[in-house]
């Protein structure tokens, strides 16, 4: 069904009359299940048609029912669209419906659940969730009203894990305190470029761009600093190189020496006669063992033969 099907524009003067151009999308939004009251919904559209559709240009019925259409969103849509074709034929008679299918639901106890259950959105600036934090706390009953401790864990669990531990770690006493500390923190962040809303310019902290540039480490620091560690890490490259050349050298002399067994007659003669040379010596039952055993390579102290090891192939190619 398309957006405008439940309204009827037929009786309106001139209709279609032009929308404004400028703020559409700075509309308020309703969701229908988020923590925005019905009350405070009317309340921010009545602000964004005063400051961006003042003009006799946009003095309108037409114009007013589609720009209201156009704030809702989510729940809210679903159940305006799903109303028959020409139910409406005035923004009034909108709002009638509005109210009467929101406006008690968020009273008393759904009050105290929204609160309780508020999260800062992504795309929201600190200034524009205390807005929306604040008009719910308006708008809960006075025998609904948690204590202002509650409220402030409702408003420090709000944020995402990192600015929620810095509100809480600074202990304040008021949920007011840690509004004015959250714009802070987001200011701070902002001006080291962490902002995680980009460009915003909506509310009170909005981005400015910095005059001049910012106060930067010289170039020519820089460089040297640059030189200094690339300087430390062919040092330590060097060393170690130098270290592995020694050891391939030592294993390489060790190697070319001829292995001369002790001579131990005591044990000798345990297997060897006298006048036996050493072709006719009996069989070692070892000896099948250690020609069977895999590589060993000393260098890198692996089960592979040296020859092939990657430490010995890239110290004999440079």
């Amino acid at each position: 069904m398309s957006l405008y099907a439940p309204c009827n524009f037929s009786n309106i003067p001139g209709y279609p009359n032009d929308i404004p151009s400028v703020g559409i999308d700075k509309l308020p939004s309703f969701q229908g299940d988020n923590a925005i009251t019905a009350n405070s919904h009317l309340r921010d559209f009545n602000i964004w048609m005063a400051k961006y559709a003042r003009s006799t240009d946009f003095d309108h019925e037409d114009v007013r029912m589609t720009l209201f259409i156009l704030t809702l969103g989510g729940d809210a849509y679903d159940w305006f669209t799903e109303k028959p074709p020409n139910s409406f034929d005035s923004l009034q008679s909108i709002i009638n419906a509005f109210k009467e299918k929101y406006g008690d639901k968020r009273e008393g106890r759904h009050l105290v659940k929204a609160i309780s259950l508020i999260k800062k959105r992504e795309d929201e600036t600190v200034e524009e969730f205390n807005k929306r934090f604040n008009g719910i706390i308006r708008e809960l009953p006075q025998d609904y009203k948690p204590t202002d401790k509650t409220l402030q864990d409702f408003y420090i669990d709000a944020f995402s894990p990192e600015p929620s531990y810095e509100l809480r770690r600074a202990k304040l006493n008021d949920y007011r305190d840690c509004q004015a500390l959250a714009i802070e923190l987001e200011k701070d962040k902002a001006a080291s470029g962490k902002s995680e809303i980009s460009g915003f310019d909506r509310a009170a902290t909005k981005l400015k761009e910095p005059k001049g540039k910012a106060v930067q480490e010289p170039e020519s620091e820089l460089v040297l600093k640059l030189l200094q560690k690339i300087e430390t890490m062919e040092i330590n490259h060097n060393k170690e190189i130098n270290t592995l050349q020694n050891r391939l050298i030592q294993m390489e002399r060790a190697q070319s020496q001829n292995f001369q067994p002790r001579n131990n007659n005591n044990r000798n003669n345990n297997w060897q006669r006298k006048g036996q040379s050493s072709e006719q010596r009996p069989p070692n039952p070892l000896t099948n063992l250690v020609d069977n055993a895999p590589p060993y390579c000393r260098v890198c102290d692996a089960l592979h033969d040296e020859s092939s090891c990657p430490i010995v192939r890239r110290i004999l190619d440079n």
